[in-house]
């Protein structure tokens, strides 16, 4: 199977084609992970190896059903999406899939059902999926996509074959998007991979997105509250982040590269990362090397909770409090 256009996941790839090499390819995916990781080209990719009439690996990219494909226009593949908002795959879209799925493909060996968001269905929409999963035809084949698969029904779950996405190396998630998008500079591309914890898509769409520099706008504010020395501007700077819950994650990463760089300058070193000259150089005079450290570590532990389901209140509330105690205890 040929992977063109997705990187990293080494091991998913391996068991890839281990299943491909055995003739053991399931009739349902179900890959899980964080938007951006790369679902949606995955199962693109796991489409056109259906789909493909061509020689040697599938997909080819150049039979006529890998181009239909790659054009959305090709008569054997259907895409639904429960992007639009939480339970928003309704049952009747389901049924309709669940109905088709027993007709022969028009051109291809099969038909292909992508499922975008599934984690967007209903429960009775899942229930509907689950009875063509149950007794699939043998000309049909389904890939879910979804954040996690915890949030659909144990019986999907078990009637599908699961492939977890993670995120790429800081490296190389740089390295490709310096690939993708040369412009970025080799500087701003290692801030976005930090950033954006190696996520490739998050990356890229940062570049058209204005959050991304309003995310950057408000860890500064937070790195200068630091430094105040009235209470409760720090106080201030985080509560803010509950007006926007989904800022917390790049505000964090952007957090991070201002403190690494405050501790590069109290090195005696120059690199700014962050593109926050001023708040890093503030911060190198206001802390010692030990205090720096420990405020690098309480932004780094409550980053790691975030893609964890925790309340994000109450993480934003630890936020402030580790901060607190880490730069005046």
């Amino acid at each position: 199977m040929r992977f063109d256009g997705f990187a990293g996941n080494t091991r998913v790839k391996q068991q890839l084609n281990a299943l491909e090499g055995a003739g053991r390819m399931p009739h349902a995916f179900l890959l899980e992970g964080e938007s951006g990781c790369g679902k949606r080209t995955l199962a693109r990719l796991i489409a056109g190896w259906a789909l493909c009439a061509g020689e040697g690996e599938h997909p080819c990219g150049d039979c006529p059903n890998c181009r239909k494909a790659a054009s959305g226009g090709h008569p054997d593949l259907f895409i639904a999406s429960g992007e639009s908002g939480s339970r928003s795959l309704h049952v009747d879209a389901i049924r309709s899939i669940r109905a088709d799925a027993y007709i022969l493909p028009n051109e291809a060996p099969r038909k292909v059902y992508l499922l975008f968001e599934a984690d967007g269905m209903t429960e009775q929409a899942q229930n509907a999926l689950l009875k063509v999963l149950e007794e699939p035809p043998e000309q049909a084949l389904f890939v879910l996509t979804c954040r996690s698969a915890s949030s659909l029904l144990s019986t999907i779950r078990s009637r599908t074959q699961i492939f977890r996405l993670e995120p790429l190396g800081e490296d190389e998630a740089a390295a490709l998007l310096l690939q993708r998008r040369p412009e970025t500079g080799e500087e701003r591309a290692r801030a976005l991979a930090h950033t954006y914890g190696g996520n490739l898509g998050r990356m890229l769409a940062s570049l058209e997105d204005t959050a991304a520099g309003a995310a950057l706008e408000r860890a500064a504010e937070i790195a200068r509250a630091l430094t105040d020395s009235r209470e409760w501007a720090l106080l201030e700077s985080t509560g803010k982040l509950l007006k926007d819950k989904t800022q917390l994650g790049p505000v964090l990463g952007m957090l991070e590269l201002i403190l690494r760089d405050a501790l590069i300058r109290s090195s005696g070193g120059a690199t700014c990362l962050s593109g926050r000259e001023a708040e890093a150089v503030r911060l190198s005079e206001a802390f010692a090397r030990e205090k720096l450290f420990r405020l690098l570590s309480a932004a780094q532990e409550q980053r790691k909770y975030i893609d964890q389901n925790v309340n994000r209140n109450l993480l934003v509330t630890c936020l402030c409090a580790q901060l607190r105690a880490a730069a005046w205890e």
